[in-house]
């Protein structure tokens, strides 16, 4: 902490450590995760405050070390929401999501379960503007959004085949966001592309927006509007904003000072293709060759790059990447596999590679190039030859 004018001093001990800091302006003190490093083995984690080092969430006995994320900002109703899991169950297998009243003195009350388990992932517990409690679950097979309704129920808000949950690798993701306490943001992925809806809240209504480019992270919005990192297939991630008057995107900063000319931009193409003798469908986004300087003969076949992501619980984005531009540009295809294991295509997709790694991913890497769902006349065998300003030159194989 650093008083106005004065110098910084530390608030926590040495070996205990803190992140995802929240604000609690009631009890004059910042909430967090809190790990803790000093006795031997692996770390205790909770949810604590650093200024006096105090624990708020206990560790049940004989469950083994409990993992703690995201402890959710205190609605004026002053009541703590959090995130918990227990080994070996990482965020996405499996998550519980707790509350608990927070007394005048800042202790916790009664501690009340709301939703999750051992198969049951939980994402983003977010408290609206009147004090309801929204959430992610994936209870259905995907990522959908729920609230808590009228005692201990649980209402879902609008229920599809889309994902509005992520892998938490790390503290504070969001996908969606509120403007006022009847009506939110929501950002999905469906079929691989990330997209925009409006929600009304009371009653529900859903309303897809437009805006040309995939709502990719940081979502953030007020009562005047939309904040988030956002791309598209000839656009670079850059940070932007939507007003709700003007309903436009407004790029505030890009990623880039040097744009590429669409002319020599590959658009990428969602494929669906089946790998193993289980006849999975996998999905993919091709890129064919594209450069306007040169043609090939009819019926060449381009020479194949097979992409996989890093992860494995990642997902492949069909937003413009200069470095797959670099290879269709010079009569490359390319095509970037969202393998088995791989987020945005419900639970079911995302487990088939529990205790498959190196197998099932490397399979669904080898059928895209064999197969690629039917479009073999379009995957590569060998070199061919291409035409520049009518000069006909050949591949090296």
């Amino acid at each position: 902490m650093q008083p106005k004018g004065g110098d910084p001093r530390p608030l926590t001990d040495e070996g205990v450590y803190f992140a995802d800091l929240r604000v609690d302006p009631t009890h004059g003190r910042v909430l967090a995760v809190r790990e803790d490093h000093r006795q031997p083995g692996e770390p205790a984690a909770a949810i604590g405050h650093p200024g006096a080092g105090q624990r708020l969430t206990r560790r049940r006995p004989g469950v083994g070390r409990r993992l703690l994320l995201r402890p959710g900002r205190l609605p004026g109703r002053g009541t703590l929401a959090w995130l918990q899991w227990n080994h070996p169950n990482m965020p996405w297998d499996g998550t519980e999501l707790w509350t608990a009243a927070v007394g005048p003195d800042g202790t916790l009350g009664e501690r009340v379960k709301v939703a999750g388990g051992a198969d049951e992932s939980i994402f983003q517990p977010e408290w609206s503007p009147d004090g309801r409690l929204y959430f992610v679950s994936d209870r259905t097979g995907w990522w959908n959004l729920y609230r808590q309704g009228a005692g201990a129920g649980i209402e879902p808000l609008h229920p599809m085949q889309a994902e509005f949950g992520k892998p938490q690798w790390t503290f504070s993701m969001v996908t969606y966001a509120f403007f006022d306490a009847r009506r939110l943001a929501a950002t999905y992925v469906e079929q691989g592309r990330w997209k925009l809806a409006f929600v009304e809240t009371d009653p529900v209504r859903w309303e897809p927006v437009n805006l040309g480019l995939d709502v990719l992270e940081s979502i953030r919005a007020d009562a005047r509007a939309l904040y988030f990192i956002g791309a598209s297939p000839t656009t670079a991630p850059a940070v932007a904003q939507m007003t709700l008057a003007a309903m436009e995107p407004e790029v505030l900063r890009a990623s880039t000072s040097e744009p590429i000319d669409p002319a020599w931009i590959a658009a990428p193409e969602p494929v669906t293709f089946t790998a193993g003798s289980d006849g999975r469908e996998v999905h993919a986004f091709y890129y064919a060759p594209h450069n306007p300087d040169f043609e090939a003969p009819a019926g060449a076949r381009p020479p194949l790059l097979v992409l996989t992501h890093g992860g494995p619980t990642s997902a492949t984005e069909a937003v413009l990447d200069p470095e797959v531009q670099f290879w269709t540009s010079r009569g490359f295809a390319l095509l970037d596999v969202d393998y088995s294991g791989s987020t945005g295509h419900g639970r079911a997709y995302r487990d088939r590679l529990k205790g498959q790694w190196g197998v099932l991913d490397v399979e669904d890497a080898v059928a895209g190039a064999r197969d690629g769902g039917g479009r073999a006349g379009r995957w590569p065998t060998s070199g061919h030859p291409r035409r520049q300003r009518g000069r006909l030159t050949r591949w090296r194989r």
